[in-house]
């Protein structure tokens, strides 16, 4: 019983350093990559560009 748990413990502390640390580092690396926010913004067609906040749509932000 002692081994089940110390091996759930374990388990979840990887997964916790995977979530918290792995994931945004992997991220980063993904938007350093693919050129930052200016080059995200030019490869973003026209049509995304606008923002529309009217009281019609509010619900779908």
């Amino acid at each position: 019983m002692l081994g089940g748990i110390r091996a759930v413990a374990i388990t979840d502390a990887f997964q916790g350093v995977v979530l918290l640390v792995a994931i945004p580092i992997a991220c980063t690396i993904a938007f350093h990559d693919i050129g930052g926010y200016d080059r995200m913004i030019e490869e973003l067609p026209a049509t995304h560009l606008p923002i529309d906040l009217t009281w019609s749509n509010m619900l779908l932000y």
